[in-house]
Order: structure tokens, then sequence, then C-alpha cells
């Protein structure tokens, strides 16, 4: 995941808006092909992994992405299809 983060480790939501091109996610899993994506806001003010550019795929969606810290070590939650899922932190460094 490429986001902006602010001096607490959260993502920043105006560097986000001058940067959203670059804010990108690439989606691994075994056996599939990697999906690259952007890093979206929706209206509400909630997080989503954008994958899709034909309209078919549901988006996943961060579970209170915005309040998470993206520091080594921390856990952030994505909900995905099958449920939630807990990823680990295991690198943040600036571009």
């Amino acid at each position: 995941m490429v986001a902006p983060l602010d001096t607490v480790s959260r993502i920043d939501i105006q560097a986000w808006k001058t940067n959203r091109d670059a804010c990108r996610i690439v989606r691994q899993r075994p056996d599939q092909a990697d999906q690259l994506g952007h890093l979206v806001r929706d209206p509400g003010g909630g997080w989503h992994f954008h994958y899709d550019v034909t309209g078919i795929l549901e988006d996943e969606a961060g579970y209170h992405l915005g309040d998470e810290r993206f520091r080594l070590g921390e856990y952030v939650s994505v909900r995905e299809a099958d449920g939630t899922h807990p990823y680990h932190v295991v690198a943040v460094a600036p571009l």
C-alpha cells in the first residue's frame, strides 16, 4: 500500500487529496495474479481499495482505516468478500 501518513502515522487526508493517483494498493494472494488498485475515500469518510476498473467487483473496505496507525508492528483490518482480516504492518518508509 502506498499512502501519505501524518505525524501520528494515520492516512493524511489532505496529502491524499493532492496525490490520489500515487495512492496505490497491490492485492497479493497465493495462486492468483496480483491485482493493482487505488486507495479511495467514500463520501461518508470511509477508505476503500478499488481494484476493478470495470465496476463488476466490489471494493474492499478498510475497517476504521482512517483511525488506524500505520506503524511497524501494528495491525490494520480490511473487510473482504469472505470476512474481515487483520494485516500486519511490516514496513513503513518515506517515498
